[in-house]
């Protein structure tokens, strides 16, 4: 009698939610949240400098990052670092307060704590 047991392949959605620890998903999901909010915001307001929609697009790298990061991939840890280094510095270095909002993304603080997350389960990704 053959004793091989066979698995059915999971779905990707299932693998993205169990692979990686709870709070990462839960993270993704506010990453995507607050990408929409801004994108609705952005348009709302009828932003006409291109300026404006670079905290959209701090999102959309961020949230792409952390998508990559949530499938344990080296490559959405590391971006998503480096976002958060050129982001902090970004912060720091501007000094009026007007372009310090438009360039860097407002949640560079909680960007940092993330970011310590990732480098915590540094071993687990591939």
């Amino acid at each position: 009698m053959d004793k091989t047991v066979t698995t059915k392949p999971q779905n990707a959605l299932i693998q993205w939610v169990s692979k990686p620890p709870v709070v990462m998903p839960l993270v993704a999901m506010a990453h995507v949240v607050a990408l929409v909010y801004t994108l609705v915001t952005a348009v709302q307001l009828g932003a006409g400098a291109a300026w404006y929609w670079l905290q959209p697009l701090w999102l959309l790298l961020y949230t792409v990052c952390w998508l990559g990061a949530c499938c344990l991939r080296k490559w959405g840890m590391y971006t998503y670092l480096l976002l958060t280094i050129i982001n902090s510095v970004s912060h720091i270095a501007i000094k009026d307060l007007y372009w310090k909002d438009v360039v860097s993304s407002n949640l560079f603080l909680v960007d940092i704590l993330f970011s310590f997350f990732l480098i915590i389960y540094f071993k687990r990704f591939r």
